[in-house]
């Protein structure tokens, strides 16, 4: 379904290639950080979109 897009962009880049799978990604040695932007409610109702509070987030996490 929709909510299944991000867990597919996300193997589509860090997919671990050469190893007889058949599939490579973009970046083998990639680390990702999941992130919900969206609400059921956001995507029902626009308006209420409030990306302020995953930038505010991104701003406070420690990478290693």
């Amino acid at each position: 379904g929709a909510w299944a897009h991000g867990t597919h962009v996300a193997g589509t880049i860090g997919a671990e290639g050469n190893n007889a799978t058949g599939i490579a990604g973009a970046l083998w040695d990639v680390q990702i950080m999941p992130l919900k932007v969206l609400t059921v409610q956001e995507v029902v109702a626009p308006h209420r979109l409030n990306r302020y509070k995953v930038l505010r987030h991104l701003t406070q996490v420690k990478v290693p």
